[in-house]
Formats: C-alpha cells, sequence, structure tokens
C-alpha cells in the first residue's frame, strides 16, 4: 500500500504537499535526495526532463564555489557538471534554449560592491563560455526570462547602494540593454516570469523597508511598471518558482525578527491576490528554486537550523 501512495503522488495527484530529504519531516512517500554540496545564495535554472542545474554559492566556511551539480527528479539522483569559471555567491540565473543558461552578476570576494561577469553553460557539451559583461556590476539581483533567448536582470546591490537597474541581456546578439528602472530598488528579491513577458518582483530589502512585501510587475512589451498586491509576508533572502495559469510560489526568506521563514505564499496575477500555501517543512533563507513539470519545484540549499544540503520539493 505505501508504493501505491508513492506512485500517485510522484505523478501528480498529492496537492500542496511537501516531500523532505530531512528525515521526518514531509510527506513520506517520496524522500527527495540530499544535495551533495552544501551552499547558500547559490542559483539555478531548470534543464529538460526534469532537471536543474544547481550552481555556486558559499559554503558554512564562506568559501565562495564554483560547483555545478545536476538534479534529476525523475530518477532522484544527483551528478556533477563542469564548475563554472568564476566562483561566486549572490548571483543570478536565467535558463536559455537547448539546455543552456546564463549566470550573472553575484560577488567573488568579501565585502560588498558586485561583478559584471556573465558565463554560459551548455549543460549537452558540459561547457562554459564567457557571454558579454552585465553593464552595471551588482550582487543580490534577480532575473526573468524573456522570449527569444534574452532575459531582464533586476534590482540588486553594488557599492553600498541599492539598485534600479534593469538590464535586459540578449543571448541572440549577446548584447545588453536598459529596460525601464524598477520603482522600488530592492536587494535581496525574488521574481516569477508571467505570461507575454511580464514578470512579477517581489520582496527583497529596500531602502525604506528591510523586510518589503512590495510586489511590482515589469511589462517588457510596453517597458513599463505597475503595482501588484503585496506580498502578505513582508520578507527577503527567499525565492520563487512559477506555476500554471500566471501563479508563483513564494517561499522561505527571513523576516523582521530574522526569523528563518518555511513560509509559502501563492500569487495568482490574474486576479491579483494571494493565498497561502503549504508552508516549506525546513525554513531556509537565501536558498534556490527551479520549477519542474506538473505545479512541481525543488527547493533546494540555503541556510537553515538543519542543514545548507536540504531538497524539498513542492507539489502545488
Amino acid at each position: 500500500m505505501p508504493t501505491i501512495i508513492f506512485v500517485n503522488r510522484r505523478r501528480g495527484l498529492g496537492i500542496n504537499i511537501w516531500y523532505s530529504s530531512v528525515p521526518n519531516r514531509g510527506d513520506p512517500g517520496f524522500k527527495p535526495l540530499q544535495m551533495p554540496t552544501g551552499r547558500h545564495s547559490l542559483t539555478s535554472i531548470p534543464l529538460s526532463n526534469d532537471r536543474g542545474a544547481f550552481v555556486g554559492g558559499a559554503n558554512t566556511s564562506s568559501t565562495l564555489l564554483t560547483t555545478n551539480e545536476i538534479y534529476d527528479f525523475t530518477t532522484n539522483t544527483w551528478s556533477s557538471g563542469a564548475p563554472m569559471p568564476t566562483g561566486r555567491q549572490g548571483l543570478t540565473s536565467i535558463p536559455l534554449s537547448n539546455d543552456r543558461g546564463a549566470f550573472v552578476g553575484g560577488i567573488n570576494s568579501p565585502g560588498y560592491g558586485g561583478l559584471r561577469t556573465n558565463e554560459i553553460y551548455n549543460f549537452t557539451t558540459n561547457t562554459w563560455s564567457s557571454g558579454a559583461l552585465m553593464p552595471t556590476a551588482r550582487v543580490s539581483l534577480t532575473s526573468i526570462p524573456l522570449s527569444n533567448d534574452r532575459g531582464a536582470f533586476v534590482g540588486g546591490e553594488g557599492y553600498y547602494a541599492i539598485s534600479v537597474a534593469n538590464e535586459i541581456y540578449n543571448f541572440t546578439t549577446n548584447t545588453w540593454s536598459s529596460g525601464a528602472p524598477m520603482p522600488t530598488g530592492r536587494t535581496l528579491l525574488t521574481s516569477i516570469p508571467l505570461s507575454n513577458n511580464r514578470g512579477a518582483f517581489v520582496g527583497g530589502a529596500s531602502n525604506s523597508n528591510v523586510y518589503s512585501a512590495i510586489n511590482e510587475i515589469y511589462d517588457f512589451t510596453t517597458n513599463t511598471w505597475s503595482s501588484g498586491a503585496p506580498m502578505p509576508t513582508g520578507r527577503y533572502e527567499l525565492t520563487s518558482i512559477p506555476l500554471s495559469n500566471d501563479r508563483g510560489a513564494f517561499v522561505g526568506g527571513t523576516n523582521s525578527f530574522r526569523s528563518i521563514l518555511g513560509t509559502n505564499e501563492i500569487y495568482d496575477f490574474t486576479t491579483n491576490t494571494w493565498s497561502s500555501g503549504a508552508p516549506m517543512p525546513t525554513g531556509r533563507m537565501v536558498l534556490t528554486s527551479i520549477p519542474l513539470s506538473n505545479n512541481r519545484g525543488a527547493f533546494v540549499g540555503g541556510v537553515s537550523n538543519i542543514s545548507d544540503s536540504v531538497n524539498e520539493v513542492y507539489y502545488a
């Protein structure tokens, strides 16, 4: 009988359920394998066939890492990919066509500042190459993919200043251009892509509110910003995954009490409303996540009270 439950839930019938690599946490029907190299402040991109590349970050000794580990959800296994040329934390990334991705920004030395670095990973050939440098050096920024192998790289900070920068990378031409600046400068925020080249940029730390609930919507086609309903729980150092029908799950982070959170709040762009999802079993901050098929997602790494190797899978 437990095997039947396992199979059904793996097929997506277990709605609003978490599975955890941590013993005695989450639903017992499936135990995701923990990430081999514990890290925080890393980034990730989804790959074909429910796989993902988890790249960079820092370990508990504050060593900046070039580590690239590939998670295959279908087989629940990890493997090693070619290391990223420049070890960094606080970077961001976008998926590109043909199982490639652009890994941009971050920091590779103690202190503030940020990098312009743009390194392209090709999963098929397991190789890295250099892309055009981002115009504005930044760390703790966020990004969304756009159509035709483009992406918007937004916010973050550089040299003690929180940024409103919105810079558009075109992988095909290997060029950058400027988009309309984000209305509220924020760092350590997160974002999800929406339909029709739009995106929601949520939470983070701003100059006026360290634990922001701000939700600002960018429309790339019109190059304009608008306000969305604020997130119920102001947070920064959170992560997010897109869900079907222009929704997204915004998970984890930390709040005004500096608590490490498992909070999971679902944003519906169509109705401009928020609702509560099942909390993540292991509260974490500066984690990363990838969307999987059928409204699922893997939430990996980050700082927690348990380990920085935690892998928890959410079925929305």
